[in-house]
């Protein structure tokens, strides 16, 4: 139990509680959006388990984070320190992260949890990635790599 003898006090506990009981991570969000995909979307157990994983491998740190707090610059952010700390990443490996930050962020929006779309900030990362994947004739063997503010590609099969 809480004890306060003034008005002003009172006022500041309860502000207190009320911020720490209503502010979300990242990760509190994955969680819903995983339930709401499972119970509601009828998504496959094998399509919640890539979620899990790739969770589980990118995004632990970044799910500490306040959803609230988040602005599209801190998006961008992630993907460079995705890639930095993991070096090239696949085709594959990326378009299932990308799957999963729009599941987390399309339901923090549907939620209210943010005002802005993250499509407009994918959109912007997937131009520059196809602009540089437009210059190789062959895909399949191209990886990610890290440059500092954006997303680059190295072709796998030269080095």
């Amino acid at each position: 139990m809480i004890k306060r003898n003034t008005r002003q006090k009172i006022e500041e506990v309860i502000l207190e509680l009320y911020k720490n009981e209503n502010v979300l991570t990242v990760k509190d969000v994955f969680e819903e959006a995983k339930d709401y995909a499972v119970n509601k979307k009828n998504r496959k157990k094998s399509t919640i388990t890539v979620y899990q994983n790739t969770y589980n491998k990118y995004l632990t740190q970044f799910g500490k984070r306040k959803i609230q707090c988040l602005v599209c610059e801190d998006v961008e952010k992630l993907y460079n320190s995705v890639l930095e700390q993991h070096g090239k990443i696949s085709q594959s490996q990326y378009n299932k992260l990308n799957d999963l930050v729009k599941v987390i962020f399309k339901y923090a929006k549907r939620k209210k949890y943010i005002s802005w779309r993250i499509e407009d900030v994918l959109a912007e990362l997937d131009s520059e990635i196809y602009k540089q994947r437009s210059q190789y004739k062959d895909t399949s063997e191209l990886v990610y790599w890290f440059v500092p503010q954006r997303c680059c590609l190295l072709n796998n099969s030269t080095g």
